[in-house]
């Protein structure tokens, strides 16, 4: 079931109840009304019998103006002469009419008369309008409430579904990377220039990164304990370095990145070595794009351990964002100055950072530049 039916089926529901409702309060409404009416007419009748069986119309008047309130216009009419006897207007059109009969004995052997009381239904509908018009505004809050939930599933159902199409791709991915790192493995294994040993390390740097991030995929447990390098965060931090700062110098850009190591850092980390090195490429990625076109580029990076935590200081000199869009740089799908962005890189970062009880803190200045502090 597509989510537009859904919400159709919904629309007539709330439609229809809204008409039933409509219904049974005006009809339940000028019920009610008519019972109270009938019930006060025949008691106005009684009150009033002796009164209209002696003639005493000045008496009679002033028994109708204690439930004038009540009706519009009382008609009475004698059997035996055919007279009629009006109390009130005499305007009848859109009223109600009760009639009572005037007995002469108690036992209602013999008909004296008959009353005819008028009333307005008017301010009856009004009323029981307006008491519609609250109940469909409760109606519609209900299934607002509804439709969202049923919007939040069908969204959830997306997400799920998406999920499971990038876990697809992402082990098709990870199953034909392996083909050509194979052949790379064994290429630079061969190649024993002394002259290329820089650019060689680098090369081996990079394919031993697709190979993590092709085993990161297939593995099923995302647990530290069952997957991690031994390598130490101060090395791995000045390995990205080294290799962000040869492909800067590649393109000939003048961009510096200068990393700093402030204490040493000698335990292990709560985050993954190769989760902190993916997320140190991408925000890397991030700062040299926002150096584009750069004169001067500068990208400092520091390193410092305090209360058993490791700190990274990652601050340059580029574009910087508005303040008014911080606190949406890390949500999923979120990308600002970049026209391939994907939104998953900082999202990502972030996400596995406040996974293993880390921070992630972003602060920028458009003009002056970004800094980034990450605590694991």
């Amino acid at each position: 079931m597509t989510f537009d039916n859904e919400i159709r089926k919904i629309n007539i529901r709330m439609i229809t109840i809204i008409v039933v409702l409509l219904f049974l309060s005006s009809f339940s409404g000028l019920f009610v009304e008519f019972l109270i009416k009938n019930a006060a007419a025949k008691s106005a009748a009684i009150a009033m019998r002796e009164d209209i069986i002696l003639g005493n119309f000045q008496k009679v008047r002033s028994g109708f103006a204690a439930v004038k309130s009540d009706f519009s216009f009382i008609k009475y009419v004698d059997l035996a002469t055919s007279r009629e006897f009006l109390l009130g207007e005499n305007y009848i059109n859109f009223h109600i009419k009760i009639v009572v009969p005037v007995y002469l004995d108690e036992l209602g052997s013999y008909t004296h008369g008959v009353f005819f009381f008028y009333y307005s239904p008017f301010k009856t509908v009004f009323i029981t309008l307006t008491i519609w018009l609250f109940s469909m505004l409760i109606v519609f809050r209900v299934f607002h409430t509804h439709k969202q939930k049923v919007k939040d599933a069908f969204d959830k159902k997306i997400e799920i579904e998406k999920s499971v199409n990038i876990a697809q791709i992402a082990t098709q991915v990870a199953h034909d990377i392996r083909s050509p790192l194979s052949v790379l493995n064994l290429v630079s294994s061969n190649i024993q220039y002394e002259r290329d040993s820089e650019n060689i390390e680098l090369m081996k740097s990079a394919i031993k990164r697709i190979e993590v991030i092709a085993e990161d995929l297939l593995r099923k447990d995302f647990s530290a304990a069952n997957f991690n390098s031994d390598e130490s965060v101060v090395d791995c931090l000045a390995k990205i370095v080294r290799e962000k700062q040869f492909l800067i110098d590649k393109d000939n850009k003048k961009i510096l990145i200068k990393y700093n190591v402030l204490t040493s850092v000698n335990f292990k980390p709560k985050i993954m070595i190769q989760d902190l090195e993916r997320i140190m490429s991408n925000i890397l990625n991030n700062s040299i794009e926002s150096l584009h076109g750069s004169v001067d580029g500068l990208i400092e990076i520091k390193l410092f351990a305090s209360d058993n935590s490791i700190n990274i200081l990652i601050r340059d000199n580029g574009t910087g964002m508005p303040e008014n869009i911080l606190n949406k740089v890390g949500t999923k799908g979120f990308t600002f100055g970049k026209k391939q962005g994907s939104g998953l890189g900082l999202y990502s970062a972030k996400k596995i950072i406040e996974n293993v009880g880390g921070h992630f803190n972003i602060t920028s200045r458009v003009g002056v530049g970004t800094e980034i502090q990450i605590r694991v």
